[in-house]
């Protein structure tokens, strides 16, 4: 781990000379980030943490790409995804904590629990006026990270305006928390009323606001310090002066122009050195101004250097308490992000979850946490079945909703274990997941050198290595990008190559329009010997079918022909509908005709081909085992040793040397190894 932080810090320094990690000029206008002169090209190291993966759910950059959740990246215009909708901070601090929540669920029993209490006491309707009188105190709040790491070179006006607005709102949280919220027994408002010291925070407040006079500050643009403030001045400095001072030329009589004054003659005066002069006043210098000169000084510069002094000790006053103040810092930013979750939780209807140590994933009347902000509520898939199977396998038409309901499911578990409530109108009883790993989107490059294949099948690859008994797995049309008879093949031996872990498995979520693969299945069938020959080699305990339920209406052949339910149930769709949903796609009606024939064309041709690659494997299969019936016989053989025996469907002479018949056999082997 100390190699690790020493090259981490080493990657800072040099970008930090190269300014290769600064931040873009929207964040620097957002106000919310120190500048280059603040802290080292708007960031700071204040410490090293170690962060253990293993308390958290694992998520690799696919799964982040392939679902609408948008934790992964920074833009000042969100749109609509899951950290967008959930997102109700009123704090810089807050909105990028909640998306480290997204980013890395929580594995902690415990912790979830905590998180999900809060949510529930907050989202409840008797206390709204407390969620928005919270959330008003904290739209106020700067962070505080950026304050400090401002506060030991140098710190404008507009920072301490921050740092006092922020112990006032402060003190303004603790005081609704202690008089709403006492009584609710959270762990999240316990913490608050014990960090946020109300001694300590309303005499930093008097210091600083003792200290500056923020409103000649504003004027001079600078930091003034109030008058009463400024001791240990010389005591002859006198309160007001009748004479004119300025920095560097001392003190000067001004007298008013006349105007007779139009010569340079007409300036000069007994007694009295001219200076200079302006359009009104001409400046003069005499005996007595160069003895309060000689006596007083250059007396501002005396008042802004004490000044200085006093800011210096007032910024040390304020760091010695750092650590407290960041502590509240980080309870109140816990609050935003609870207060946040709460919000969407009650504006959206979502419902508590219940997380659980076993494998259970059941989600009654579940809803697409993004879907349902678009479209109408009958084209929201749920379900309507029981708990999911370790394995389930989900067909149906086209626009049925099948990706949808895959999405769904995934965002459902990574909010659960965020912290956060889950549309689900019933229930959802949700078992602790390690990991959600994805077949669902290609992320095509041409920088990538791979093909769209080679991409789904090494999300596959990692799937199978990475995944464990708690882990969610989610493929979608996973071996489309080759022949059908190798992607359904393909698909297939994965799913297979997950049932054998028994109770092993992962939760696997596999939509397919590869209907063979259901067509096939040994379920349909009691007995061993049936099962021969069958595709899908599982057992009927370890995989189970699902189906999105669509009605068809035979004596229409129009778009309302079928109609779509968006409800899983239990079954098999064995019909794609593809040319019905290209003609609802408005595909023009020539072309689908088109469409059908050319289909059902392919259709016969391809069950005249499979009959004649069957007939072919067969007569392959059988003459590589009369292949190995000889070989095993010139073995025989050779041991014994006996003359070698006549094979003519093995070598085309009567007699061979030992070496040059199983030479010769062994190539027919190597000539037909490719169709096992």
């Amino acid at each position: 781990m100390v190699g690790c932080a020493g090259a981490l810090l080493t990657f800072l320094a040099r970008t930090a000379i190269t300014g290769e990690l600064g931040l873009d000029q929207r964040e620097r206008d957002s106000g919310d980030y120190a500048t280059d002169d603040e802290c080292t090209n708007g960031y700071a190291v204040h410490a090293i943490e170690s962060l253990s993966l293993a308390s958290v759910m694992h998520m690799s950059v696919n799964t982040m790409l392939s679902l609408p959740s948008n934790v992964h990246r920074r833009t000042m215009k969100e749109g609509l995804s899951l950290f967008g909708i959930l997102d109700y901070t009123r704090t810089k601090d807050g909105k990028s904590q909640l998306r480290q929540w997204l980013m890395r669920p929580l594995l902690d029993a415990a912790a979830i629990s905590q998180r999900h209490d809060a949510v529930e006491w907050f989202a409840a309707s008797e206390t709204r006026g407390v969620r928005d009188s919270l959330q008003t105190s904290l739209k106020h709040l700067r962070s505080l990270g950026t304050l400090f790491s401002s506060m030991r070179t140098k710190l404008s006006l507009r920072d301490w305006q921050a740092l006092h607005q922020f112990i006032f709102h402060a003190l303004s949280i603790r005081a609704t928390v202690q008089e709403c919220c006492a009584m609710s027994g959270l762990p999240l408002t316990c913490n608050i009323l014990a960090l946020v010291h109300t001694d300590l925070m309303q005499e930093l407040a008097a210091y600083i606001t003792d200290v500056i006079d923020f409103q000649a500050s504003k004027a001079e643009s600078r930091l003034v310090v109030k008058p009463d403030v400024v001791q240990m001045l010389p005591p002859h400095c006198p309160v007001s002066l009748t004479v004119v001072y300025f920095p560097q030329l001392g003190y000067l009589i001004a007298v008013p122009l006349r105007p007779a004054m139009d010569r340079l003659e007409d300036y000069d005066m007994a007694g009295l050195a001219f200076q200079f002069s302006t359009e009104t006043t001409a400046f003069y210098k005499s005996d007595l101004m160069r003895e309060l000169d000689q006596e007083l000084g250059d007396i501002h510069s005396d008042i802004v250097d004490r000044e200085l002094e006093i800011m210096q000790q007032l910024r040390e006053t304020v760091l010695d308490h750092s650590d407290e103040l960041k502590a509240v810092a980080q309870v109140l930013t816990d609050l935003d992000c609870i207060l946040s979750l709460a919000e969407a939780a009650f504006r959206y209807g979502y419902t508590r979850p219940v997380m659980t140590q076993e494998p259970i994933l059941d989600i009654r009347r579940g809803r697409h946490p993004l879907h349902e902000h678009c479209v109408e509520a009958r084209q929201r898939p749920h379900a309507a079945a029981a708990a999911h199977p370790r394995m389930m396998l989900l067909t149906g038409a086209n626009f049925s909703g099948k990706s949808v309901y895959l999405h769904q499911v995934a965002l459902i578990t990574i909010m659960a274990h965020a912290g956060s409530f889950v549309p689900a109108a019933a229930s959802a009883r949700i078992g602790l997941t390690d990991k959600v790993l994805t077949r669902i989107h290609s992320n095509d490059s041409v920088s990538a050198l791979k093909s769209t294949f080679l991409i789904d099948v090494q999300q596959a690859v990692g799937a199978l290595r990475n995944s464990t008994p708690r882990s969610l797995v989610v493929m979608d049309e996973f071996g489309k990008g080759t022949a059908s008879q190798d992607g359904i093949g393909l698909l297939c031996a994965v799913l297979e190559a997950f049932a054998a872990r028994k109770h092993a498995c992962p939760r696997v979520l596999a939509a397919t329009h590869f209907h063979d693969a259901c067509h096939g299945n040994p379920a349909n069938h009691d007995t061993p010997d049936e099962r021969d020959g069958q595709l899908l080699q599982t057992q009927p305990a370890d995989l189970a079918f699902y189906t999105m339920k669509i009605v068809e209406n035979r004596a229409r052949d129009d778009a309302e022909a079928v109609s779509f339910l968006y409800q899983l149930e239990p079954g098999r769709c064995l019909d794609s509908l593809g040319v019905h949903c290209a003609r609802m796609a408005g595909l023009p009606a020539h072309v689908t005709m088109r469409g059908t024939v050319a289909g059902l064309d392919c259709l016969s041709a391809s069950q005249s081909v499979s009959q004649s690659h069957q007939n072919r494997v067969t007569l392959t299969i059988d003459i590589v085992v009369d292949t190995l019936a000889a070989a095993q016989e010139i073995a025989n053989c050779i041991v014994r040793g006996e003359n070698l025996p006549v094979r003519p469907s093995a070598a085309d002479q009567a007699r061979l040397s030992a070496c040059e018949t199983i030479t010769q056999l062994w190539s027919i082997v190597r000539q037909y190894e490719h169709l096992f």
